[in-house]
């Protein structure tokens, strides 16, 4: 009973000790500094093979659970940095994201507010243009600027004025 009990221990001992060594190596060679946990393990697992009898069994038992606990906090420690880690990925985003919207929302009333001053300036300009046909209509001869433009509206404007000008000396 007892014999067949160790050899069990033994063998599943031995099969998690063939799944450690790569863990342990893998940790070592990721800087996070698992040297002594690993150099613990392998002087338990020397005793025994040095002395195969039940309490360094139980000892590299025991140093086995150790290192599967101290394994466990690792991957544990490893999730937790990698959750921080997205979560000040999914900050940044969120921040970026609200800083493009509120940029976009500026530009779109910079861009909103400069068509309206220049429709607005535009229809007031209109606006004058009429005024003054309509006052040559009634009868206005006076030589007046209409406009004071560099383009078709500051055209419009020199023409009437030419038109009232040849109608003030007809």
């Amino acid at each position: 009973g007892a014999a067949t009990s160790d050899a069990d221990d033994v063998e599943a001992i031995d099969r998690h000790l063939s799944r450690l060594d790569p863990q342990w190596r893998a940790l070592e060679a990721a800087g996070l500094g698992q040297a002594a946990e690993a150099q613990a393990l392998e002087r338990a697992r020397r005793d025994w093979r040095q002395q195969p009898d039940r309490v360094n069994l139980l000892a590299l038992r025991s140093r086995l659970e150790a290192s599967l606990a101290a394994l466990d906090a690792h991957r544990q420690a490893r999730q937790a940095i990698a959750a921080a880690q997205v979560t000040r990925v999914h900050e940044r985003g969120r921040a970026v994201s609200l800083t493009l919207s509120a940029s976009a929302a500026f530009g779109t009333v910079g861009v909103g507010l400069v068509v309206v001053l220049f429709f607005a300036r535009l229809s007031a300009d209109i606006a004058r243009l009429r005024q003054r046909a309509l006052a040559v209509v009634a009868g206005d001869r006076r030589e007046a600027r209409t406009l004071a433009r560099r383009d078709e509206l500051g055209d419009l404007g020199q023409a009437l004025d030419a038109m009232v000008s040849a109608l003030a000396r007809s």
